[in-house]
């Protein structure tokens, strides 16, 4: 299983590694900004949601490994993506006391980090390919308007993807799967959560 103690050391290598790459010199972005439109389910107590509507913006610096692509055209690097914020939106019935089933508006928010490995293609001209897998440390809180629940706690995300560019510019999608344990501020009490769905985004690379 893993745990935050082997993600601390494999941040921690990965820092060490990164800071004894190469430079990038050529046509291989090093920083990349997206806004993502997210399409996500939570599942929780026998019970699954599907989003509304969500978006999310991250900022990502990749460290490449080695200063000469391979075969002239890939490198290899490691992904840290420093801020990784989302919101999402979702409809439900709440069993509220006096009132029976209430509709409800439930808020989700997330922050949290990434880190991973990333292959990167510059077949020709500008143009760049990327794929990579990373693992994603984040809190995430949500709140009920129908009966103010508060829940909040720890999410471990696995997320992969791709992204194509010409430029600066680019698109691209990931797929994201995660389960954690959400407090209740208030009542008290956990409850399991389980995440899972994609984003695809507009990223800026520099």
């Amino acid at each position: 299983m893993f745990t935050m103690k082997k993600f601390l050391i494999l941040t921690i290598l990965a820092t060490f590694i990164a800071a004894n790459a190469s430079a990038d010199d050529g046509y291989f972005r090093k920083k990349h900004r997206a806004f993502s439109y997210s399409s996500m389910e939570m599942s929780s107590g026998g019970q699954a949601l599907k989003n509304n509507y969500g978006a999310a913006f991250t900022t990502t610096r990749t460290y490449y490994l080695h200063e000469d692509p391979i075969a002239g055209f890939m490198k290899f690097g490691i992904d840290a993506t420093w801020i990784d914020l989302s919101y999402n939106n979702y409809s439900t019935t709440v069993l509220v006391e006096d009132e029976g089933l209430v509709d409800s508006q439930l808020h989700q928010a997330e922050i949290g980090l990434q880190a991973g490995i990333s292959l990167t293609f510059n077949p020709v001209d500008k143009l760049n390919v990327a794929i990579y897998g990373r693992y994603a440390p984040t809190f995430s809180a949500s709140y009920s308007t129908a009966d103010a629940t508060i829940l909040g706690g720890y999410m471990g995300y696995i997320v992969a993807g791709g992204r194509i560019s010409y430029k600066f510019i680019g698109l691209g999608a990931e797929y994201r799967s995660g389960s954690g344990e959400m407090n209740d501020f208030l009542e008290g009490g956990t409850s399991p959560l389980q995440m899972k769905g994609f984003r695809a985004y507009i990223s800026f690379s520099f």
